[in-house]
């Protein structure tokens, strides 16, 4: 879906099964101009793969979309390194502006 709502506002996008496939590609030399993560994922979380994009060094804006609303949830998330926190359900033309925003 989010795929969709992207490729039809003109952005190119790749998509990773679960966060250890989306580190794989970033480690792979894949250089996106944002990601954009779930906070629950099988194999492992977007809280790990915003760590894991730190250890990594790589300079990427990370944009979580989550259905948790807890205040503790979305600061966890931008102590490790996240843009934006977007709560679910998604709204189209909030993921537009927010992913415009990430990528300057």
């Amino acid at each position: 879906m989010i795929c969709k709502i992207l490729t039809r506002g003109g952005h190119e996008t790749y998509q990773a099964k679960n966060g250890r496939e989306a580190l794989e590609l970033l480690e792979n030399d894949e250089k996106p101009d944002c990601v954009l993560t779930d906070l629950s994922m099988p194999d492992m979380t977007g809280l790990d793969l915003l760590s894991g994009i730190e250890v990594l060094k790589l300079d990427v804006p990370v944009v979580v979309i989550t259905a948790d609303i807890q205040v503790s949830t979305q600061k966890e998330c931008y102590d490790r390194g996240a843009l934006a926190v977007i709560n679910k359900p998604l709204n189209d033309d909030k993921l537009k502006d927010v992913v415009s925003k990430a990528i300057g």
